[in-house]
């Protein structure tokens, strides 16, 4: 069985603290939640907290791939948006600025936005629009 460990932060160099924790314990691949609807977390600006802070997310986005390079495989857990399932499409932008393999680093999408009692507001999938 693969294991995937997953990464719960909105700050990079603490995410590539951990990442090279575990790379150094023969983990190849780390999981970034940006989907966790727990208020404690979207307060800290972490999970889906994080994806209304699109600038923010680029720049961590950036700082996270430049490190990992070749050697670690980043995927990504999100949610459709934080207050719209539309802003989809702009995380989509994000997310394809960066040069990885879609074999190499994917994105998860429960049909959702946040919601702040973890009973997350179903949508429409927007998923054949941007395939």
């Amino acid at each position: 069985i693969d294991l995937v460990p997953q990464i719960l932060t909105c700050k990079s160099h603490n995410f590539i603290e951990a990442s090279r924790e575990l790379q150094e314990m023969g983990y190849k691949e780390v999981n970034l939640n940006l989907g966790c609807p727990s208020g404690t977390v979207c307060a800290k600006g972490k999970g889906a907290g994080f994806l209304p802070e699109t600038l923010a997310l680029q720049r961590f986005l950036d700082d996270i791939y430049s490190y990992a390079g070749s050697d670690l495989k980043i995927s990504i857990k999100t949610r459709l948006g934080f207050y719209d399932p539309d802003e989809f499409y702009d995380l989509m932008e994000i997310f394809n600025s960066f040069p990885v393999p879609p074999e190499v680093s994917f994105v998860t999408s429960p049909c959702k936005i946040y919601s702040p009692r973890f009973t997350s507001t179903r949508r429409r999938c927007v998923t054949e629009k941007t395939v």
